[in-house]
């Protein structure tokens, strides 16, 4: 099971912008790559908090559940249950679309963000359900030639919502 990572982090100069980031991303194995980075740029969206100037880092990462569990408690972020629209161009989809879940941090001296994408196999995809002992869906499980005689018969659960459903759980505040 894999999740990946676009992190983005915003603060004022008289920050220090690295304490936000996860530990160890400017390592050589570390498996994050920056993005973006400005530091004293503009911004628009939020510089009027900060007298118009920000240190800004966006770094991206495709990581195992370990690593997902290590950012989330360096960083402070939390999953949120929300509706996202998903996003583009997340680490192992290329320029496409990918669902989302968003996560966010609550700390006054920065604003942090990241959107979030669990993927993995259809036997990681079971095992990780398993794992956190929810109901897999029906999909996941059949064979992909399995007709039913009754549509409703079936587990109409997406993997999408399932998956959602138990990373907000684990990672909300």
């Amino acid at each position: 099971m894999q999740f990946s990572v676009i992190y983005e982090v915003d603060c004022g100069m008289d920050t220090e912008v690295e304490q936000f980031l996860p530990l160890g991303w400017q390592k050589k194995d570390s498996p994050w790559e920056v993005t973006e980075k400005s530091d004293g740029e503009p911004s628009d969206w939020c510089g009027e908090i900060w007298d118009g100037k920000v240190h800004h880092r966006k770094l991206c990462a495709i990581l195992d559940e370990e690593q997902f569990e290590k950012f989330v408690f360096d960083t402070g972020c939390y999953a949120e249950d929300v509706e996202t629209m998903g996003s583009l161009g997340a680490p192992g989809y290329g320029y496409g679309w990918a669902p989302a879940i968003s996560f966010r941090n609550d700390d006054p001296e920065a604003i942090q963000s990241a959107y979030v994408t669990p993927s993995g196999t259809k036997a990681e995809l079971v095992k990780f359900m398993q794992d956190h002992e929810v109901e897999v869906p029906a999909v996941l499980l059949d064979h992909e030639d399995q007709k039913y005689l009754w549509e409703e018969a079936v587990d109409q659960s997406s993997p999408w919502d399932v998956l959602r459903r138990i990373v907000i759980d684990k990672f909300s505040s």
